[in-house]
């Protein structure tokens, strides 16, 4: 929880402080929308797993927005679990997804209107699944929800099209035996504003 409040203070700093940090840049007139498309790479239980997720968002400021992302498996790691007996565990029987509040600080200094920091805090979740090798072993899904907060950077090639690199830690809020820990994620993706 702690973990949680710090998030979204930083979000809530960034958007107050954003305003005398970067007044000579253009402002939003109407809200501007944008989507990603990138790859996501996360490591529960201390297994490399990927996923390739969408975004959708809408800046309502040059300071803060709110977005959507969607993301599904694409690597899977199998593992030993016992002499002869190997499991995997891989994100492809669901969809991953998460709502953020997003916090921006345009960094003029850097390349004109390029460069923007951002911080951002939401809820999601994230569907895995494990599977056995061992006779009767079978498979058992896990669905765990989570508070999700992180920051990252966007650079903008053109007007419309860009970079964005992302951190993103899922804070697994109900532990039970089959919750993994907190998983952190690192992303790439493709920007491309309307």
């Amino acid at each position: 929880m702690k973990s949680l409040i710090i998030a979204a203070v930083a979000v809530a700093g960034v958007s107050v402080a954003a305003p005398a940090l970067a007044q000579d840049g253009p402002t939003l007139t109407q809200p501007q929308g944008y989507v990603n498309l990138g790859y996501t790479y996360l490591n529960p239980y201390g297994h490399d797993l990927g996923e390739v997720f969408g975004r959708g968002g809408l800046k309502f400021s040059r300071y803060w927005g709110v977005e959507g992302e969607f993301g599904g498996g694409v690597l899977g790691n199998h593992f030993a679990t016992g002499p002869g007996v190997n499991s995997r565990v891989n994100l492809s029987e669901g969809i991953q997804a998460a709502g953020y509040g997003v916090g921006y600080l345009p960094l003029p200094i850097l390349g004109g209107n390029k460069v923007e920091l951002l911080a951002r805090v939401g809820y999601g979740e994230t569907p895995l699944t494990v599977r056995s090798d061992a006779a009767g072993g079978g498979q058992r899904a896990i669905d765990v929800a989570s508070w999700n907060y992180g920051a990252g950077a966007q650079y903008m090639i053109t007007r419309k099209d860009g970079l964005r690199f992302d951190y993103t830690r899922r804070d697994f809020q109900f532990r039970d035996p089959t919750n993994p820990h907190d998983i952190d994620t690192y992303s790439v993706s493709y920007v491309r504003k309307f």
